[in-house]
């Protein structure tokens, strides 16, 4: 659980730090990542996890879902989660930003 939490106060931040693209761009997505040091096998790959948030996330899916995604694929640290969701939510899928939010602050005050 405080791993969790650590995600989510980590995410917060990012997502107040970054504006708002008019649409999604995929190289900004892969600058995003780049600029923060996470790593990854392909651009392909890294793509296709970040669609894949904005698509569990636009359909209703919750973060611990996406977390536990991202934790399958050896992303398990929470700076490394917090910027792979807040760059899919900032590069890709602008519309789900909100959602995210809405998202964190029902869990972190325990709904």
């Amino acid at each position: 659980m405080l791993r969790t939490a650590a995600v989510f106060a980590s995410l917060s931040l990012l997502l107040l730090g970054t504006a708002v693209p008019a649409a999604a761009d995929e190289a900004d997505y892969i600058a995003l990542l780049d600029n923060a040091g996470v790593s990854y096998s392909s651009e392909e790959g890294a793509l296709g996890v970040g669609t894949g948030i904005c698509r569990v996330l636009g359909n209703g899916g919750e973060l611990p879902r996406v977390l536990n995604a991202l934790n399958g694929r050896g992303w398990d640290t929470p700076g490394e989660q917090s910027v792979i969701i807040a760059a899919a939510g900032t590069a890709l899928c602008p519309d789900i930003r909100p959602i995210i939010q809405k998202q964190l602050s029902r869990l972190s005050s325990g709904n």
